[in-house]
């Protein structure tokens, strides 16, 4: 950490945290803007059924990956209660995180 002219961990996994999200905004926006080029020239209906099967692989994929029993399963439905749950469960772990990380520091 000293070495990379942070004084304090706190620093550093702020600069890290931020760092993670704007690489996957980035990832994501890049995904996003070579799907539409690459697939520019189909017609819309073609377009669209290809999404609901790509947006269906996804799913299936990630709930594979994570588990049915998961809490961040409830990122993957539409219902705002389970969002809530699984941002709030998400915002505790971050806090703990950051406890951890305070208690470093001393």
């Amino acid at each position: 950490i000293q070495k990379s002219n942070f004084s304090r961990y706190k620093e550093f996994s702020w600069v890290f945290f931020v760092s993670v999200i704007g690489f996957a905004i980035t990832i994501c926006l890049a995904s996003y803007t070579l799907d539409k080029y690459k697939h520019r020239s189909e017609p819309n209906q073609t377009n669209l059924q290809r999404r609901k099967s790509m947006k269906r692989r996804a799913k299936k994929y990630a709930i594979d990956k994570m588990g049915e029993r998961s809490v961040y399963s409830f990122f993957l439905g539409k219902n705002w209660c389970g969002w809530m749950i699984a941002l709030a469960i998400l915002g505790v772990q971050l806090w703990v995180l950051f406890v951890f990380v305070i208690g470093a520091e001393q």
